[in-house]
């Protein structure tokens, strides 16, 4: 359902952003392509939404979105180029925990020298959490290839078992993701990577 609906709105808005220009063609083209007229000539581009697009307009991700905007990992997802797979835990699973990402390491009683430190070292911890969620590559979740990948934050991989009843239609369905083996409960591929929606953290 949420491959659906956000998909159907994306291309939506992008359909939108081709009606302003002179005019919109899709003669030749395969269906996963959209082309829009420039002064330079026409421009075939992947019908497929973005990931900060997708993001956007997926309400239970915004916690993980309002994260993910304060660092580097944001910088990555604006170069079109760079692929990278997202794995949110969803706002509900973000709100149950005892201590909020934001909020700094979990049982972390330190003292800093100044209220500027703190802030740094919470800022700090937060983008390294949100790097323990996203993969370098556009990955697509098969059951025949459950081996590990690196996140974003060194020493720090990824890895992914098979759900004991296995017998979703889609294989993402039947993997589980991390030490604490959340579910996906969701998946969405975009132009530039996935995103998969999980029902736990992966953490530090």
């Amino acid at each position: 359902m949420f491959r659906r609906v956000l998909l159907a709105t994306a291309v939506g808005l992008m359909a939108m952003s081709a009606r302003a220009t002179d005019r919109r063609t899709a003669e030749d083209l395969s269906a996963d392509q959209l082309v829009f007229n420039t002064d330079k000539g026409p421009i075939a581009t992947s019908a497929l939404p973005s990931l900060s697009d997708m993001l956007t307009v997926q309400r239970s991700a915004s916690f993980f979105y309002d994260y993910l905007r304060e660092g580097s990992v944001a910088e990555r997802l604006a170069a079109p180029v760079l692929k990278t797979t997202l794995f949110v835990p969803t706002n509900t699973i973000i709100s149950q925990l005892a201590r909020k990402p934001h909020e700094g390491a979990p049982g972390e009683e330190k003292i800093y020298s100044t209220e500027k430190d703190e802030e740094k070292a919470r800022a700090e911890y937060l983008q390294d959490w949100v790097k323990t969620h996203a993969v370098a590559e556009s990955l697509e979740l098969k059951l025949d290839d459950l081996s590990e990948r690196d996140s974003l934050l060194k020493d720090h991989p990824i890895t992914f078992t098979r759900a004991e009843a296995a017998t979703a239609v889609d294989a993402w369905a039947s993997i589980l993701v991390g030490p604490r083996q959340a579910r996906v409960i969701d998946a969405v591929e975009c132009s530039n990577g996935w995103i998969y929606m999980l029902d736990g953290v992966l953490g530090l």
